[in-house]
């Protein structure tokens, strides 16, 4: 996710929208204990570290923020070889559900702008969905 995150920053580039990644933070969770011996913190912890990078001063769009902090993500995040790759990989492996016809008129829905960006498409309008 932060892989793609960073990857939307590059494509919308600075008249875009600001994209972040989010780590929450260790949340005390059902799935936590059941896979781990930690505590985690308490449900609103992690809800307030969403809440303040939607509503507070945001840093520039392709950051990552850890438990609320600005972090640096793992080196391949800023390899733009490796973004490319990722998504070239996930759009092939997620083509047929993005573009997959409606299965009661047996029409194909129309690709919606930030799918067809993602699949690498050419979509009609705008340079950039609104």
């Amino acid at each position: 996710m932060v892989t793609h995150a960073r990857w939307q920053a590059q494509e919308w580039g600075a008249d875009g929208p600001r994209i972040v990644s989010i780590s929450p933070g260790v949340i005390s969770t059902g799935l936590l204990h059941a896979m781990f011996t930690v505590r985690g913190a308490a449900p609103d912890h992690g809800a307030r570290n969403v809440i303040e990078a939607a509503t507070g001063p945001m840093p520039h769009s392709g950051a990552y923020i850890d438990d609320g902090r600005p972090a640096r993500p793992n080196p391949q995040v800023e390899d733009p070889v490796f973004r490319d790759r990722l998504r070239k990989v996930t759009s092939r492996l997620l083509t047929h559900w993005l573009c997959r016809t409606d299965v009661a008129s047996g029409q194909a829905p129309p690709v919606r702008p930030h799918a067809a960006r993602f699949l690498g498409m050419k979509y009609p309008g705008k340079a950039r969905p609104s």
